[in-house]
């Protein structure tokens, strides 16, 4: 039995149907990426994984909880985004806090920590996505990139079941984003699950356990890192790839010749 299971999750705007009746699972301590080209239901389907959008039927099964779209109550809602946590395009740091603040006082309003435990917590996050030195900082005087580590940390604090990152490096100048993958391959090497939309297909490659490829609101292919960009079976699915071939390895045939 999967750690997440999702079945037939449907969602549409109007009359456009976003999500088709999707089923995946997902396996406890894995990362999943999501691929597909824009408009392809990619951010809908992360943000209806913690229910910021409701989706019009399907369930969601974490961990324990099982969640059915139809029949969700706000009490249900709140209990199961304590489960999760997101991070955005845009860090969505309080602006009046500084970098140690912005981690620790969730934490006492959320969570229940007193003020000792929510600041010593705060500190060791900052230490482990190499902030440590920027604590007293406020977000103007940080960069996009360490404004980012900064929502990572805060949403570690949460110690959530499942973490959701939509394009976590996609509003950052070029020479930031390491950073930022960096971190997130830490995290991986700690068996958080997390599922990740992202554009880096060289990250993607390297930190996925699962790959899946997302088009017109469907799942057209999934699979391992290396059998998804090696070797797809979907013509859609290869001329995807196709534009990227030159961010990934070369295949282990390839390089023995």
């Amino acid at each position: 039995m999967s750690y997440i299971e999702i079945r037939q999750l449907k969602k549409s705007f109007r009359k456009h149907v976003v999500l088709d009746g999707l089923d995946l699972d997902i396996e406890e301590g894995s990362v999943i990426v999501l691929l597909g080209p824009s408009g392809s239901g990619k951010t809908t389907f992360l943000r209806c994984l913690n229910f910021l959008e409701q989706p019009e039927s399907g369930t969601i099964k974490l961990d324990q909880m099982q969640v059915d779209s139809a029949r969700l109550t706000k009490k249900v809602r709140v209990a199961y985004q304590k489960q999760t946590a997101m991070v955005f395009q845009h860090y969505a740091l309080f602006r009046n806090q500084n970098a140690l603040e912005n981690i620790a006082l969730p934490l006492m309003a959320a969570q229940g920590y007193t003020k000792e435990e929510a600041f010593s917590r705060a500190a060791e996050l900052l230490d482990q996505v190499g902030l440590r030195e920027r604590a007293q900082f406020y977000p103007s005087a940080l960069s996009g990139g360490q404004q980012q580590r900064i929502g990572i940390a805060r949403a570690l604090a949460l110690a959530p079941k499942l973490m959701l990152f939509d394009e976590p490096t996609s509003a950052l100048d070029p020479e930031l984003v390491q950073q930022v993958l960096l971190v997130l391959k830490e995290i991986a090497k700690q068996k958080q699950t997390m599922v990740i939309v992202t554009h880096e297909m060289r990250f993607a490659y390297e930190v996925a356990d699962h790959i899946v490829f997302m088009e017109h609101g469907k799942i057209v292919e999934q699979g391992p890192p290396k059998h998804f960009f090696h070797h797809p079976k979907q013509e859609r699915t290869q001329a995807f790839i196709a534009k990227f071939r030159e961010q990934l390895p070369l295949d282990e045939m390839e390089e023995a010749i």
